[in-house]
């Protein structure tokens, strides 16, 4: 049985999904907002927090899923949404949850069903920690999860020989089972491997985890980074809102760095995005991270199949959106674009009820000017580089991405 966190500010809803949760012999807690369930997380751990989107409160569904995902990430968490906003869900599933479930809850068979999956894939993570520490050895020591994605479950390791602290990202033992994705994944170590600069997380070594886990047969893959002491930039703009443009700008300028040195390597990255972006508290730098759908540029065999979209729908170019299988470093520009447009909104520029839709606007909607944007002349000048950034044929975007940031730093202006 389970440990359960019930969060939804409705009475009705509350009691009903404790009574039908309890009757299944799970231990049951209850919180009416995202504060009074951030404090029940922090006094004990949970396996599985369900949550309703529309709170009201300073934290909302969204902002509960995102503190949940970095403070508290071993906890699995199910979304409940109103009918008719699905799409708000899927969005919410970007920043961790497992799944979700409409509202009005006609019967507890859905719910019982989406627990029963939340609780396994628990399991299925203790699993795969353990071959990871089996793999690893007696030299390492397994000291919890960091963070977890659709692919991959990071874990914080400390390496007793060489007194370090590590990030382990092992992929998911169902998705280690499909050989194409294991090797995209191989492939993301080797790369990232290659891409020795100081705003580029590097890659320690890369090893199988032994046995079979999950039932995945064979081994499941991981890789070793620097355990960065920080948050990411996903984090930075939840908890902040909005970034200075002096901020951006700084942000925006080491991940450019990052960029320019990888596209003259001949590799693009893909999936530049808040979430890849991590903000050292030691350096005080911004570091890049997760090339697992970048691919060389002049590599051997593409491993990215012709005409399939990868990466997160809102942070796409239009070429990506296409699904064009030839790209080149002003995709990734237009990504920073977007991140950039986000630190100063609060916002991407493009959302949509769906995948399709943000895709439609990515390839034909004008960019929205920015409602936030400085005052005077400096707020008129920002919208003009990001109008370019954000062209619609990359011929019509900067040159490189630092070209793209000196446009915006509000000290080379």
């Amino acid at each position: 049985m389970a440990t359960i966190l019930v969060v939804d500010d409705e009475p009705g809803i509350r009691e009903f999904l404790v009574d039908a949760l309890s009757s299944d012999g799970h231990q049951i807690a209850a919180a009416a907002n995202g504060v009074e369930a951030l404090r029940q997380l922090a006094a004990q751990p949970f396996d599985v927090m369900i949550t309703d989107l529309q709170m009201p409160g300073p934290i909302d569904g969204a902002g509960l899923i995102r503190s949940a995902r970095t403070e508290h990430p071993e906890t699995q968490v199910v979304v409940l949404t109103a009918h008719g906003t699905v799409a708000t869900a899927v969005e919410a599933m970007k920043f961790g949850a497992l799944d979700f479930l409409e509202k009005p809850i006609s019967s507890p068979a859905a719910l019982r069903s989406l627990v029963a999956r939340a609780t396994a894939s628990r399991r299925a993570h203790g699993d795969l920690a353990g071959a990871v520490a089996q793999a690893l050895g007696p030299g390492y020591e397994m000291q919890g999860v960091v963070g977890r994605g659709g692919h991959a479950i990071v874990f914080r390791v400390y390496d007793r020989q060489l007194d370090r602290r590590l990030a382990v990202k092992a992929l998911l033992p169902d998705l280690a089972a499909s050989g194409t994705t294991a090797a995209r994944f191989r492939r993301e170590a080797q790369l990232a491997a290659r891409l020795v600069h100081p705003r580029i997380v590097p890659i320690y070594f890369v090893g199988p985890a032994a046995g079979n886990v999950g039932g995945g047969g064979g081994g499941v893959p991981f890789y070793a980074m620097p355990l960065i002491e920080g948050e990411s930039l996903a984090t930075r703009i939840a908890r902040q809102r909005r970034l200075s443009l002096a901020e951006a700008a700084a942000i925006a300028r080491d991940v450019a760095e990052a960029l320019d040195f990888a596209h003259g390597a001949g590799v693009i990255h893909r999936d530049v995005k808040p979430d890849n972006i991590l903000l050292d508290n030691v350096s005080g730098h911004a570091l890049l991270t997760d090339f697992g759908i970048a691919k060389a540029l002049a590599g051997d065999v593409d491993l990215t199949a012709v005409g399939t979209v990868v990466g997160t729908a809102q942070y796409l170019s239009p070429e990506q959106a296409a699904g064009d299988a030839q790209l080149d470093g002003r995709s990734d520009i237009y990504s920073l674009a977007v991140v950039v447009y986000e630190m100063l909104e609060g916002r991407p520029p493009f959302s949509g009820p769906s995948a399709h839709a943000i895709f439609a606007k990515h390839i034909s909607a004008p960019v929205p000017p920015l409602e936030h944007a400085p005052d005077g002349a400096g707020g008129a000048a920002v919208n003009r580089v990001l109008a370019k950034a954000l062209a619609k044929d990359p011929r019509d975007r900067f040159s490189s991405a630092s070209e793209f940031v000196d446009g915006i730093d509000p000290h080379r202006r």
